[in-house]
């Protein structure tokens, strides 16, 4: 953040999805922000029903023979892992009905208001052991070393963070990406969880079952997807899968085309909208040279860098492409996706100015 306000002079920096999802700081809509980015970190991942049941019995069960044994902190120490999921299921309802208590206005006709129970990059935070973590550790942290500085500024490291972005940002599905530094900052604290054996076993079973069932079924590449196991996709075949269906459809179209018709190792001029995909231009092996062209004079420089192929978005940047062909380049679509100018006389020199 300090780094967009020195180059840009913008907390979120440049460019669409940042600039406007920017709000004016107030108490309100920092409060609204808050609210529902910890209702996001509640997250049960691909976890079912019976799963989360059998995790709470055997957490009930194994907590209460510990806690016979070895006293209710050896007890606590074992079950609440074990019982986190069926807490985050628990207390989800709990703080949606907050939220509405709060007048929190949640404007998300896709996802709508509700707990994550899939693995998605876009509405998955942390699953049940990473929100047990991420919300206990610091409460934890502050009973065992509350006169320690060092710990306390860890513990502080999500709550601060939360209050900052809400300051700044707009709620939207994809904030929880940003989780990740203040998660990241928190961890040091996660040995506090790890303090028995026994606790430790508790742990790694919910986290390895979590993570499992997450490569098993995760929507960008699931282990039984339509077209063949993630390590046997291509590029196209991944983008098949995307969870971006419709967009992801249409590159692979595309990109098949592309592949089709410009040389494996050619350079390719680019002008693409803001946040429009990229990364498939460069090919799967990386052989592509990719020069982004100013939309204004976009056929100028082509030209000066000798360019034979030109790769022009659909979108807002959609008429750069009637320039190619004013200038005598032949133009064709790449499924619906792109538009591709080739060169009238190719000159195989990409790179080297020609003016």
């Amino acid at each position: 953040y300090v780094l967009n306000v020195i180059h840009t002079g913008h907390v979120l920096g440049h460019g669409q999805g940042r600039v406007d999802q920017s709000v004016s700081p107030s108490l309100v809509t920092d409060i609204h922000t808050v609210l529902l980015l910890v209702y996001r970190t509640l997250d049960l991942g691909r976890l079912s029903n019976l799963v989360i049941a059998v995790f709470a019995v055997a957490g009930v069960v194994a907590g209460a023979v510990l806690a016979r044994r070895r006293g209710g902190a050896a007890g606590a120490a074992v079950g609440i892992p074990l019982l986190a999921p069926a807490l985050v299921l628990g207390a989800a309802p709990i703080l949606a009905w907050i939220t509405r208590i709060a007048h929190v206005p949640v404007h998300d006709p896709v996802y709508g208001f509700s707990l994550n129970r899939d693995a998605n990059e876009d509405q998955s935070a942390f699953g049940a052991i990473g929100a047990l973590a991420l919300i206990a550790t610091p409460l934890l942290a502050f009973g065992a070393r509350r006169h320690d500085r060092r710990w306390l500024a860890l513990a502080l490291a999500l709550p601060s963070f939360l209050i900052l972005l809400g300051f700044y940002a707009k709620y939207n599905i994809w904030l929880t990406r940003f989780l990740l530094v203040p998660a990241a900052l928190t961890a040091p604290l996660f040995g506090l969880l790890f303090r028995s054996r026994a606790a430790t076993a508790a742990i790694l079973i919910v986290a390895v079952t979590t993570v499992g069932l997450t490569l098993a079924d995760d929507s960008s590449k699931p282990l039984n997807g339509l077209a063949g196991r993630p390590w046997q996709l291509s590029q196209i075949n991944a983008l098949r899968e995307s969870p971006a269906t419709v967009t992801g459809q249409r590159t692979a179209v595309a990109l098949a085309a592309y592949e089709r018709v410009v040389p494996a190792a050619a350079c390719v001029g680019a002008v693409l909208d803001p946040d429009e995909w990229s990364y498939p231009l460069w090919g799967p092996r990386l052989a592509h040279r990719i020069f982004f062209l100013p939309s204004l004079s976009a056929v100028a420089t082509a030209m000066k860098e000798n360019l034979d192929y030109v790769v022009v978005s659909t979108g807002l940047n959609a008429p750069v492409a009637g320039q190619f062909k004013a200038a005598g380049w032949k133009t064709e679509l790449l499924g619906n996706f792109w538009t591709l100018a080739l060169a009238p006389r190719p000159t195989g020199k990409c790179g080297k100015s020609g003016l």
